[in-house]
This record gives C-alpha cells, structure tokens and sequence, in this order.
C-alpha cells in the first residue's frame, strides 16, 4: 500500500514547475528577490547569472499585469526595508525625442511593454533605468544602487520508466512556453 501511494506522489510530482533555489514560482515564471544592492547594469549581469541555459535566459524582471505587478511588489516590501528596487527596462536608444515618453522603455527581455504602472510621466534624460518606487514605475539613474528582481522561465520535471526524474528547461518561441510537446501561451 505505501509503495502505491508513494508511486502515485511521484507521478503527481513529475509533471511540477521548477524553479532554481531561492526563485519563487508565480504564474509560469520563477523571481529572485536579490538582497544585495547593484547599479543597474551589475543587477543585469547578476542576473544573467542565473541564466538556466542560452534558450532560458533570466533578466531583470519585465511585468505584464496588474498581477505580477501586485506579486513583485508585496513580494519585495515583505522582504526588503527599501521602497524602490530595478525593474528590467530602458529607454531605447535614439527615442528620446518622442512626444509618447512611456512608449520610450522597452523590456530588456525583449517582451512587448503592455502593462505599464507610471507613477508620473518618465523624465528623459539622464534617468534612463526603470525602478518601482511606491506607488509605481519611474525613471532613476542606472549608476545608482538599488534592490532589484530577476525573471527566468521554469524548468520542469519528466518521469521515467526508471523511477527518476529528468530536469529540462522550457523554451520560448514566439511568445509561447513549449514543454515537452505541449504549449502554453505566455499571459
């Protein structure tokens, strides 16, 4: 009877999201809530780091809803003292003159900006790197030194016949999770 269950838990098991140590699964992506504080572009770096293969990489997190807005923010107050932390977007280069300030960041993910949480009109100029500072998104100096939240797809893991468990990444083609065979689209 223990053997039965014990087979059945694993089976339930094979098929969960992973996430690498100290990342928190939310919504199909896993987030590293870092401790340390770095300039921007260290953040990216540091980040680039947890990179679970070329196909997976991880980034500064990049947000997509009003959900994913409220996780990374309860998230972060409940673990940092400071207010404000990176977020993965910059201005892109050469669009500092358009008449649409927001419309000037771009995800460093490469995913489109379609939810934004400004607080205020972005400032061009020198405050080209995207922070959450309560109770939203501005602009900040890359050079400063702040908080900040990596992204990265999970892995997931695969039953075998031979009672173990195989670890692959998912991959990302066109905005849609693949999973051994199966297809998920990104919210």
């Amino acid at each position: 009877m223990f053997f039965v269950i014990y087979r059945i838990a694993l089976m339930d098991a094979a098929n969960l999201n992973t996430c690498p140590e100290t990342f928190i699964y939310f919504e199909n992506y896993c987030y590293y809530f870092a401790s340390e504080k770095q300039n921007f572009t260290t953040a990216e770096e540091t980040c680039n780091n947890y990179s679970l293969s070329q196909s997976n990489p991880c980034h500064l997190t990049s947000i997509h809803s009003a959900g994913e807005d409220a996780f990374v923010r309860a998230n972060a107050q409940r673990r940092w003292v400071e207010k404000s932390f990176w977020l993965g977007a910059t201005i892109r280069e050469g669009s500092m003159q358009k008449d649409d300030l927001y419309a000037q960041y771009s995800w460093l993910d490469g995913s489109p900006m379609n939810f934004v949480k400004f607080k205020h009109e972005p400032h061009p100029g020198t405050r080209i790197c995207l922070q959450w500072k309560h109770p939203g998104w501005n602009g900040a100096k890359c050079s400063l030194f702040k908080k900040y939240v990596c992204k990265t797809v999970p892995q997931y893991c695969k039953y075998t016949n031979l009672g173990r468990f195989t670890v692959k990444p998912f991959t990302r083609k066109n905005g849609i999770l693949n999973a051994h065979g199966r297809s998920q689209r990104e919210a």
